[in-house]
Parts: structure tokens; C-alpha cells; sequence
């Protein structure tokens, strides 16, 4: 699976996190007024995304692989030729059935809940299908998250994850040893990755995050919190070193 990633200014990004874009993403998404400087710094080997605010701004582009990036009410998408995207994320099916032309779509919760769904519809698109992760909305343990370790359960049906760059090693790794606090901040769970089950993942291929329903029909994900809490505070000594 391929790491995509974020870069809202370059001039206010680290230089090693720079680095480690260089290194370890394969799609980077940027706003269009920096292409060229992305471009010079990345190279010209990597997938750009290029976040359009307007489409009059007419910098030409280097030659490398690029989409378009857009809001859907934005209305020159019917009027270029270039490769186009929704810069909002599919949460329903008939959004991903109105991105079906689109060379690639940001797919979110509860979609990315359902992969047999997910699997029957790439059987029709020939685009990227990209997962967002973690986002700033989210239910805790029962909401949207891919750890590095997850990547092979998903990497028949989606063909980027979305990463943040300071993440970007641990995911090209497949492996993380720390708190998923500190790689999805916005998660708010303050327990340690490798306490979570091997299979963890597994569990929510298919679930369509039924713990959301009215009347929530599984719990699986609550369980397993209290179960790696309760764990997290027996061997807390050994994890700290105290």
C-alpha cells in the first residue's frame, strides 16, 4: 500500500519531516501554489495531489503525474482535461458512485467499514482508492483508524493510505511500538499499541460500525478497550520501566 501525505506550507515544515517525505511517501497532497517548489525539493517520481482553491492560478506544472483536487461545487471540473478528485471524503455510497470518473477518491467512515462492499466496487473503478485515517471527528476506539500494523488487512482494496508526515516511518515500517495517542492524537486513548490484539483490525473489516446504529449491535471495540486498559495498568511497570 502506498503512503500519501500532507503538506499545507512548505516553508513552515520541519526540514527532517521534509526528509522523511522524501523517503517514505509515495502521493503527497499540497496546495497548488507550491508545486513547483514540492516538485524541485520531491521530485518528479511521486503522485502530486494539488489542492485547487481557484483554477484560474495558471503557474504551469512540471512534467510529473498529478490530479486535481477540488471541492465537488467547484464547476470547472467538467471543463478540464487533467485528472480531477473530490478534496471531500466518500462517506456514503452514492458519493463514491458520483466520484466513479474521478482518477482517485478519499475514502471515510463508515465506508471504510464495509471491504467486501469496498472490494465489489473497485471491481468497476479503475482509480485510486485512498483511506483517510483518523480524522478530527472521531468516537474513540470505535471510530475510523488504520495502525501500521493493520496495512496488509487492507492493502487489496485500498491503494494509499492517508498519513501524516511525522508518521510516515512507523507506517512504511508496518510497525509501531508506542501510545496511540501520540500517532492519532485526535483518537484520545491513551493505551499502547501492541497491547491491542493482533487480529484487531480483522474484527472491523466488515462491521459497517454498527456500534453507531441506534441500537448499537456490537460492541467488540469497547470490549477490547477495557480489556488493553485493564491490561495496560497490570504491566504498566514493565511498559515504563518502573
Amino acid at each position: 500500500m502506498k503512503l500519501a501525505t500532507f503538506v499545507y506550507s512548505i516553508p513552515d515544515t520541519r526540514a527532517d519531516i521534509l526528509q522523511d517525505i522524501a523517503t517514505y511517501a509515495d502521493i503527497i497532497m499540497i496546495p497548488i501554489e507550491e508545486a513547483n517548489v514540492a516538485i524541485n525539493i520531491f521530485g518528479n517520481k511521486k503522485l502530486y495531489i494539488f489542492l485547487c482553491d481557484d483554477y484560474t492560478y495558471d503557474t504551469p506544472i512540471q512534467d510529473v503525474n498529478f490530479i486535481l483536487q477540488a471541492s465537488k461545487n467547484w464547476s470547472f471540473f467538467p471543463f478540464t482535461d487533467n485528472p480531477i478528485m473530490w478534496a471531500e471524503t466518500a462517506t456514503t455510497w452514492e458519493q463514491m458512485n458520483q466520484c466513479s470518473t474521478h482518477a482517485a477518491i478519499l475514502v471515510d467512515t463508515p465506508i471504510v467499514f464495509s471491504i467486501e462492499k469496498l472490494k465489489k466496487f473497485r471491481q468497476s473503478y479503475q482509480g485510486l482508492l485512498i483511506a483517510t485515517n483518523a480524522g478530527i471527528y472521531n468516537n474513540g476506539i470505535q471510530s475510523w483508524f488504520m495502525r501500521p500494523e493493520d496495512i496488509c488487512q487492507y492493502e487489496d482494496v485500498f491503494d494509499a493510505i492517508v498519513v501524516a508526515p511525522a508518521y510516515l516511518s512507523p507506517f512504511a515500517k508496518k510497525d509501531y511500538n508506542g501510545p496511540l495517542n501520540l500517532l492519532f492524537p485526535s483518537l484520545n486513548i491513551n493505551i499502547e499499541n501492541k497491547i491491542l490484539p493482533n487480529d484487531f483490525a480483522e474484527h472491523r473489516l466488515n462491521c459497517e460500525q454498527r456500534c453507531q446504529e441506534p441500537i448499537p449491535m456490537c460492541h467488540y471495540c469497547e470490549r477490547i478497550l477495557s480489556i488493553a486498559s485493564s491490561m495496560q495498568k497490570l504491566s504498566e511497570g514493565d511498559i515504563y520501566g518502573s
